[in-house]
């Protein structure tokens, strides 16, 4: 069982972890803006070294959850999906600041400051959302075939929801 941590800095014990740098690693790597802990079944297994490219990305969160023997971190402007047998790491840049995740059993919802996507348990991206906010998403609940939620288009407090295909990402009534 898989078990990750964001930390803004690591301990001792966790230097001598394989890492994984992710995002826009600096010349000379310079030290991460924040780190993920992963373990397996307890014991320390990678340590991932998050970078943000502050020049051109707002951090507005920073989020790490495990899913389908994936980890899967949203931070900046970017999600990074690290397949943990392999350690083979991908980055799926959002063009917007990363706001969140919705994740259940089949279904991982990522959420931007305007727009919703779907991931496979594979990773990849299902598909992207046309604009359901302009300052921040957020999913409140998916049934079999449709996702629910609200974004904000009049900050601050101006929301309004939205209904989705939760297969295609369509809006749907």
């Amino acid at each position: 069982m898989l078990k990750t941590k964001v930390v803004p800095a690591v301990e001792d014990s966790w230097l001598a972890v394989p890492a994984i740098a992710l995002g826009t690693v600096p010349t000379g790597l310079g030290t991460p803006d924040s780190f993920v802990t992963v373990a397996a079944d307890g014991r320390p297994t990678v340590r991932l070294d998050l970078y943000v490219d502050h020049g051109k990305e707002i951090q507005f969160a920073t989020q790490a959850l495990e899913w389908h023997n994936l980890v899967i971190v949203g931070i900046g402007h970017r999600v990074h999906v690290v397949h943990i047998d392999s350690r083979k790491a991908t980055s799926i840049s959002l063009g917007e600041y990363f706001a969140g995740f919705f994740a259940r059993e089949n279904v991982l919802l990522i959420t931007s400051a305007s727009r919703v996507l779907r991931l496979a348990e594979d990773g990849s991206v299902l598909w992207q959302s046309p604009s359901v906010g302009i300052d921040g998403v957020v999913i409140q609940q998916t049934d079999r075939d449709k996702v629910y939620g609200k974004g904000e288009f009049d900050p601050p407090g101006g929301w309004r929801s939205f209904c989705l295909d939760l297969r295609t990402g369509l809006p749907a009534t």
